[in-house]
């Protein structure tokens, strides 16, 4: 499921911890993976601890600080397999709902690439469903956890395993998970029909691109790996007075096609002068390497049939920085071309051949 539907079901979940009900006493958790996370929904976590008996948040870069008395906050390492989870679960007596939602680290074509994160998730409003996944995080993190916050939620799960669940969440269920199923199907449409060029990526502009790309605090380090190329053409210096502008301007429209033809929908290109920035997601090292080389072989072939196509370089970084390391691949493409390397890798330091 997308990250953009899952926010809908947590949300719901998260509402359903902060309704008035004589249920008591409640037992709620949330996983989160990454501190910035957390943070939008901060205010949410601390109204609910106050309702709850027992409130447990968790993530990588999570602390205490600032948090309620009646909030534990545990902190994740980022190679622990709860550091991939995206889970809330709430739970009562005669109530429960959950969702466990563990990073694919994969995208599909949205809005933000935020919103198109992909997750293998399930969820249900069963109390007995929510009852095993509280057990589960009990387990996992208790160790981790104030006594009296274990003690809390012992509690709870013991006068769960007493009580038989509510005959009617069935029910409810059936007609939230229409509602769910109808929104996820929306948001995985097509988004558009293939370009007239051929390619399906997109050729977007540099202040769309960081809207796509969440630069603005939306998304977080340490998830979504991203493959950038950057790529610089360059024209022969005499082409201008050889053939004219026309053919310079001809010539980097050729070469714009053949590099975006290569595109997935999921991908995006962005074009500032004579330089392109192919930001592909979810797309391992070698596969980028792959790429540019085939479409530094296409070029080639460009080159072969027409004097006047542009020579090109291109740097390759897959990086799971937020923000993307745009200066990086700029700093790269300089010295790739001062060094007259036509393909380099970009490392922990400098660019390599």
């Amino acid at each position: 499921m997308t990250k953009q539907s899952l926010v809908t079901i947590s949300h719901a979940i998260e509402q359903a911890a902060l309704f008035a009900a004589d249920d008591s006493p409640m037992v709620v958790f949330g996983l989160f993976q990454q501190q910035v996370y957390f943070e939008r929904e901060r205010a949410v976590y601390a109204k609910i601890a106050a309702q709850a008996d027992a409130t447990v948040v968790a993530g990588v870069g999570l602390d205490g600080a600032g948090a309620p008395d009646h909030l534990d906050t545990v902190p994740l390492r980022g190679d622990e397999p709860l550091a991939r989870e995206w889970s809330v679960a709430v739970l009562t007596p005669r109530f429960g709902a959950v969702l466990v939602a563990r990073d694919l680290e994969q995208v599909s074509a949205a809005a933000t690439l935020e919103a198109g994160r992909l997750f293998d998730a399930t969820w249900w409003f069963r109390r007995d469903e929510a009852l095993h996944e509280v057990t589960r995080l009990r387990s996992v993190l208790g160790p981790r956890l104030r006594a009296g916050t274990v003690a809390a939620i012992d509690g709870v799960l013991n006068r769960a395993r007493d009580l038989p669940g509510a005959s009617g969440e069935l029910r409810a269920e059936a007609s939230i998970r229409l509602l769910a199923e109808r929104l996820e199907r929306r948001e995985r449409q097509p988004r558009s029909a293939e370009r007239p060029d051929g390619g399906t990526g997109e050729l977007t502009d540099d202040r769309s691109a960081q809207h796509w790309l969440g630069d603005t605090g939306t998304t977080a380090a340490g998830t979504l790996p991203l493959a950038l190329l950057g790529i610089r053409l360059q024209h022969p210096h005499d082409l201008p007075q050889r053939l004219g502008r026309r053919a310079e301007t001809m010539a980097t429209i050729e070469v714009v096609r053949v590099v975006t033809a290569a595109l997935r929908p999921v991908d995006r290109a962005v074009r500032s002068g004579d330089d392109l920035l192919l930001i592909l997601p979810a797309l391992a090292h070698d596969d980028a390497v792959a790429l540019a080389n085939r479409i530094a072989d296409d070029v080639a072939r460009l080159q072969g049939m027409h004097s006047f196509v542009p020579r090109m370089t291109c740097v390759v970084l897959v990086t799971r920085d937020r923000p993307v390391p745009l200066e990086r691949v700029r700093a790269g493409l300089d010295w790739s071309v001062a060094k007259g390397i036509p393909i380099a890798t970009l490392g922990d330091s400098e660019a390599r051949p």
